[in-house]
């Protein structure tokens, strides 16, 4: 079973969500990121950026390698689209690339864009690592 597909399951049965803007990665370590750290990689069409109105992009992360538990950020499009100039686009433009810091230091910060956006303030509640995500997000 694939990353995506455990985290879709995990999140129709964790928050009801099993439709819209969703998307998903695994958690990648040092070791095997692009910065060096700890974190996660999210691409996200543009245009489902702009044409979201209202509407919440989920991205659902990996807590950590080789877990089947997941952080859910629900992110305003209106968010994105208001940072979108500070935000990575690379090549033609069309995906918007998030690097998402998993340092607790700079927890959901986007490593790769210029504007480093934070994210955290979009973290949703599952009940079952809150205590966790707290600890990590208050330093």
């Amino acid at each position: 079973m694939t990353i995506r597909s455990t985290a879709l399951r995990w999140l129709a049965m964790t928050h009801g969500v099993r439709d819209g803007d969703i998307f998903t990665s695994q958690y990648y370590p040092a070791e095997r990121s692009w910065t060096d750290r700890d974190a996660w990689w999210v691409q996200v069409p543009r245009n489902r950026v702009e044409a979201s109105g209202e509407r919440s992009v989920h991205l659902v992360l990996q807590v950590a390698p080789e877990q089947p538990r997941f952080y859910y950020l629900r992110v305003p499009a209106s968010y994105l689209r208001d940072r979108l100039d500070a935000l990575d686009a690379p090549g033609d433009g069309r995906m918007v690339s998030l690097f998402l810091s998993a340092d607790p230091g700079r927890l959901f910060r986007d490593e790769r864009g210029a504007g480093q956006i934070e994210f955290r303030q979009f973290l949703q509640s599952d009940g079952h690592h809150d205590t966790h995500t707290r600890e990590l997000t208050d330093r």
